[in-house]
């Protein structure tokens, strides 16, 4: 894998924002891709767009997968017959593409069902079934752009269910601004340990 610093990170063409924020703080700083994700002043979407835009294309559904089962038990909590979500993760991880490219018309139905922001349960399940079916859409492409996007929506529902949660339970039971604003960091980190794995896999591949 290539090493991570200002020269790769401008050759990627992320947001400008992004790009200028990492070389106010780490300028010089060179690294694995594992490393990049622990930088402390470096936002989560910016680790995110790196981190997918850099790991090898047939581990994307495979991250996509993973990170919507962290949340599938969202979705069958509140639809315990429905096991759509589940099979969806399944085909995201055999990478079958004939049948993944059944999803596409899946995730997006998913998408603009869920267009209310509010924080609840049902829209949480969406969320969680939209996770799922990005995932195994992710593993239907061949073109490495549609690949990447799809395995980044993955990612983002499954970010949004944290918000969810969290939200639901500060209003069921009270929970301060201070514990909202730990739990969604909890989130936030558990994702990059994911991430964190595959980029160690990856790294240990390529030697």
């Amino acid at each position: 894998m290539k090493t991570i610093n200002k020269e790769y990170l401008e050759e990627l063409k992320s947001l400008r924002q992004w790009y200028e924020n990492y070389l106010k703080h780490y300028k010089d700083w060179s690294g694995t891709l594992e490393e990049f994700l622990d930088l402390d002043k470096v936002g989560r979407s910016f680790k995110q767009w790196v981190f997918f835009n850099s790991i090898p294309k047939e581990k994307l559904s495979l991250v996509a997968a993973d990170l919507a089962e962290r949340v599938l038990h969202v979705y069958e909590s509140k639809h315990p017959n429905d096991d759509k979500a589940r099979k969806a993760i399944e085909v995201a991880r055999s990478n079958n593409a004939a049948e993944a490219v059944n999803y596409a018309d899946y995730a997006d139905y998913a998408f603009d069902y869920d267009s209310d922001d509010e924080y609840d349960v049902d829209n949480a399940a969406t969320d969680a079934l939209a996770a799922a079916y990005a995932a195994a859409y992710s593993a239907a492409n061949v073109d490495w752009d549609e690949n990447v996007t799809a395995a980044e929506d993955a990612a983002e529902y499954v970010g949004n269910i944290g918000n969810h949660l969290i939200a639901i339970d500060a209003d069921t039971n009270g929970t301060d601004h201070d514990v909202y604003v730990v739990a969604q960091k909890e989130e936030e980190k558990a994702q990059l340990e994911v991430m964190k794995r595959y980029a160690r896999e990856a790294l240990k591949d390529s030697e």
